[in-house]
């Protein structure tokens, strides 16, 4: 989704798995790397960037998204994770999606562009290769 290359771009950092206690798997620390990455280019090109964290919590296993078995929402991990690959805290946007699923995101991300009036911004999805199919679908 692209408008101006000269405004804004916001990125959704789709969720991935963690630990129980709270390490992030593989996928979502690439996810963070590859979220640095667009931020130093965004600001190399004088754009300004945020990026929106994604991810629940299912600490008693109650769902079958058995992505996160801590108390602590996904996305929180997630922005931790962001901070130690070296995206500056002034561009990782509050709170995050609490997200249990891809369609969940993608409803989640809809309602908060809509809501904080982020129409005029480029949306970049952040997830890894398998899963980008679905993602394309969907968003």
């Amino acid at each position: 989704w692209k408008v101006d290359q000269k405004l804004g771009l916001l990125c959704l950092q789709l969720g991935s798995t963690n630990d129980g206690s709270g390490m992030l798997d593989a996928d979502a620390c690439e996810r963070c790397r590859r979220v640095r990455e667009l931020h130093d280019v965004s600001v190399a090109e004088g754009r300004s960037f945020h990026v929106l964290t994604s991810g629940g919590c299912d600490p008693d296993g109650s769902t079958t998204h058995n992505f996160n078995p801590t108390e602590t929402p996904h996305w929180q991990l997630v922005q931790a994770g962001l901070l130690r690959a070296g995206v500056p805290s002034s561009a990782i946007l509050q709170p995050g999606l609490p997200a249990m699923h891809t369609v969940h995101e993608a409803l989640l991300c809809r309602e908060w562009v809509e809501e904080w009036c982020w129409h005029a911004a480029e949306l970049v999805i952040v997830t890894s290769d398998y899963q980008a199919p679905r993602a394309r679908h969907l968003f």
